[in-house]
């Protein structure tokens, strides 16, 4: 059963956003060996990477134009979504 089938939108979101931390968690080498890209930020994080929209209505998940986040977190990242929001 995917997330959509058990909870509303707001709550999807919630709970994929705080996937992408765990996301980040993971792979902690990689962000914590870049600076961030605010002067506010001790090493980079994914939300530097990331971008979500909407299309109504649907969810729209991409990336930033400039982000040199690496395939497998990409992959990941992506997987993650389609688990959240069904695929799209």
């Amino acid at each position: 059963m995917k997330f959509k089938d058990k909870c509303d939108y707001e709550t999807q979101l919630y709970i994929f956003i705080e996937g992408l931390f765990q996301i980040q968690k993971e792979h902690y080498y990689w962000f914590e060996s870049r600076y961030g890209e605010l002067e506010t930020q001790e090493h980079d994080t994914i939300v530097n990477h990331v971008v979500v929209t909407f299309q109504y209505p649907k969810l729209i998940f991409g990336y930033w134009a400039d982000s040199e986040l690496p395939e497998n977190i990409r992959a990941q990242c992506n997987a993650y979504f389609d688990e959240v929001f069904g695929g799209g």
